[in-house]
């Protein structure tokens, strides 16, 4: 019995400075937190690929490689690929605003930016915002102080000026 009592107290004692211990099952807390100190990691994976830490007082998601996946019901919404770029699949919708005012998606075929709100929508640019389409041919082109470009098929065809406006071709109305 005393043998018994000092192999157990032995091996409680060994289970504080054991620094690789194996579970061998499902861990249950029991209702209670795993807290980690400031610096502490919580490492996920064969290669520790995933990450999760507070240091001094940020909050830190790593993942070393793959993409960071984001799923609803096992499902992929959105997340952020190996170079650090952030996607959103079809149908998904960026919100920003507290009442989700500007809204940006693609939908099938087709992709969305909205101001759903009262307030209205600004596009600005420090000195030109141009309208390329999928082929990077220029649509149109608006200069700060200056014209408004109309472009057909990459050809300029209509520039308002100071003195009104150019254009370019047959004028029909």
């Amino acid at each position: 019995s005393t043998t018994v009592t000092n192999s157990i107290a032995t091996k409680l004692a060994n289970i504080v400075e054991d620094t690789t211990p194996q579970l061998g099952g499902d861990l249950d807390v029991n209702s209670n937190d795993i807290l980690l100190g400031d610096n502490g990691e919580l490492k996920v994976g064969a290669g520790t690929d995933l990450r999760l830490y507070h240091y001094s007082n940020n909050n830190w998601i790593n993942t070393i490689n793959g993409n960071l996946n984001f799923a609803r019901s096992g499902t992929t919404k959105f997340g952020m690929d190996g170079n650090g770029d952030l996607f959103h699949v079809d149908g998904v919708k960026a919100y920003y605003g507290d009442s989700a005012d500007l809204q940006i998606y693609h939908s099938n075929n087709h992709s969305y930016i909205k101001e759903t709100g009262a307030g209205n929508l600004y596009i600005s640019g420090s000195s030109k915002i141009q309208i390329d389409g999928a082929d990077d041919t220029t649509m149109a082109a608006f200069f700060e102080g200056g014209s408004v470009d109309l472009y057909y098929a990459g050809s300029k065809k209509f520039e308002t000026s100071a003195t009104g406006v150019s254009v370019t071709g047959a004028l029909v109305a």
